[in-house]
């Protein structure tokens, strides 16, 4: 049926999203990479766009989400080992024929993974991860 694999990615977006919600993660949907670092893609100043993460999301160290006495349960097999970190997902979902990554994140044109690092505020502006 035409337009139900688009309406299938939205739903699948939509369950990780409030998946990660429901396990503790701050999220950002839809999250652009730029791509700065690219001569070819900045024009008059601007910056293009190099590719789009469906979910970006962050859980802090001590997340923990209490009703009075109770704690609200985690997804364990997700949340296990994170005690104590600061825990990143890069979320892409994906539904019908195409099931890989998009381009961007197969080749090393552009780190578009340091770029996420950067912007989350793990390291330092212009601190190489390879180091």
């Amino acid at each position: 049926m035409p337009g139900c694999e688009s309406s299938n990615s939205v739903l699948l977006e939509r369950f990780v999203r409030w998946f990660l919600r429901f396990n503790g993660y701050f999220s950002i949907e839809n999250f652009v990479v730029h791509a700065a670092d690219d001569p070819a893609r900045v024009s008059d100043g601007i910056v293009a766009p190099y590719t789009e993460v469906d979910t970006l999301a962050v859980r802090m160290p001590h997340s923990a989400e209490t009703k009075g006495p109770l704690r609200v349960a985690n997804y364990s097999p997700l949340v296990s080992g994170a005690d104590g970190k600061i825990d990143v997902v890069i979320a892409e979902a994906k539904s019908g024929n195409e099931n890989k990554p998009n381009k961007p994140w197969r080749e090393k044109q552009v780190s578009v993974i340091e770029y996420i690092v950067r912007f989350i505020g793990i390291t330092a502006c212009g601190v190489s991860l390879d180091s």
